[in-house]
């Protein structure tokens, strides 16, 4: 079973996005609820599968929609901080981040998980 309060940004798995190898900075909680955003991987045998039909091959997850544009402040300051070593792991690119996210405070970060 898989569950989780606080969604990580989808570059944190490696992630990026096919077209323009940008680093994915979304979370798979937005993503469900999206019509269109699909995936692929080895558990779908690379055929592109829409996100809010994940349970079709993972069944025992449950991911709870939500209306979010982006992940949780602490994330944001995560991928902020560490853009560029993110691509690089990812084998893509950091055009993705908002500069923003790169101006938010470790202390803010951790104060928004406690």
């Amino acid at each position: 079973y898989h569950t989780v309060s606080l969604h990580r940004p989808q570059c944190l798995g490696r992630y990026t996005w096919v077209d323009s190898k940008n680093i994915m900075v979304e979370v798979c909680s937005t993503s469900v609820k999206s019509e269109r955003t699909t995936f692929r991987n080895k558990d779908t045998n690379d055929e592109w599968i829409k996100y809010k039909d994940y349970k079709s091959k993972y069944p025992d997850w449950y991911i709870a929609p939500v209306d979010i544009e982006y992940p949780h402040k602490y994330w944001r300051y995560v991928v902020g901080t560490f853009a560029e070593d993110i691509a690089n792991w990812c084998n893509g690119k950091s055009d993705s981040v908002p500069e923003k996210w790169k101006d938010i405070l470790k202390e803010d970060a951790q104060a928004s998980i406690e």
